[in-house]
């Protein structure tokens, strides 16, 4: 096995540098990110005393306290950060060389906040000098999170979403205020 020279280390963190530069310059859109509350979160958050059902251990899904996730206020505080939307107005369906393909909203996100399924993201307009939020462009569901790996090590998070309805989705009536 042989040992790797300046060059190889070299060449490995500039192909390095130019995949984060290549990231870092098509994170232009705005994100606002709230984390959903989880049962395996410390410190504990509290359970929503007006919907949590001892019995079956469950919330109702639309309780304006805890919004479905069981507990008080359901969400973290908002978070924003830049990331890049590549969003459809409805899901794509065609076929490629006799595949089924469905497209869906995708986003990339640097790798804090760390996310997870069923988190909330809202592409926005921000006004970064008075860090306030202008307009909210569209709110989304995340459905899976994956990562951009390079190198063993994961450099950015790659998500799948789902646009929310405004007939079917609690979770559009969350606030979304700094």
């Amino acid at each position: 096995m042989r040992l790797p020279t300046d060059y190889d280390i070299r060449h490995k963190w500039i192909k390095h540098a130019t995949l984060m530069n290549n990231i870092a310059l098509n994170m232009a859109d705005w994100i606002a990110v709230r984390r959903r509350m989880r049962e395996d979160d410390n410190p504990q958050p509290g359970r929503c005393s007006y919907c949590w059902n001892e019995q079956r251990r469950e919330p109702q899904l639309h309780c304006k306290y805890c919004w479905g996730t069981g507990f008080m206020d359901g969400y973290y505080p908002i978070e924003i950060v830049r990331g890049s939307v590549s969003d459809e107005a409805e899901k794509i369906v065609r076929f490629e060389k006799g595949k089924l393909i469905i497209s869906t909203p995708t986003a990339t996100l640097p790798m804090e906040p760390r996310l997870q399924d069923e988190d909330l993201m809202a592409w926005i307009l921000f006004d970064s000098q008075r860090h306030e939020i202008i307009d909210e462009l569209w709110r989304y569901k995340i459905e899976s999170v994956n990562y951009v790996i390079w190198d063993t090590e994961k450099i950015a998070h790659e998500i799948e979403l789902v646009r929310l309805d405004a007939r079917t989705d609690v979770e559009l009536k969350i606030p979304f205020k700094i």
